[in-house]
């Protein structure tokens, strides 16, 4: 399952043990996503808690993408995206579009 979210074949420099490690990565990611949903907890990322009268704070990582977002809600999946951001080096890029009234 991990290998439909990681492409293998998109022009990165994967060493074995990098791909091997983004895979495992990813299906440590997938299960803990699964574990969470089926036990009725929200996936989100909790930044404090308390114990005492119970408070919890969650708040959006410091991400600009949904799939940053999305891997932040497990350590695998913060793990996972550190390596990406290593191996890809500059990450996903959306280019400016010239819509003829100004970029955008």
């Amino acid at each position: 399952m991990a290998t439909a979210y990681i492409n293998i074949d998109n022009n990165y420099f994967w060493g074995e043990a990098q791909l091997q490690l983004a895979v495992d990565l990813m299906c440590a990611h997938l299960a803990a996503s699964f574990t969470l949903i089926n036990a009725g907890i929200p996936t989100v990322v909790v930044t404090g808690t308390t114990e005492g009268s119970v408070t919890v704070s969650m708040q959006p990582p410091p991400t600009m993408t949904a799939y940053g977002w999305w891997l932040a809600t497990t350590p695998y999946g913060a793990q996972l995206r550190a390596l990406l951001r290593i191996v890809g080096n500059l990450g996903l890029f959306v280019p400016r579009i010239n819509t003829g009234a100004g970029w955008w």
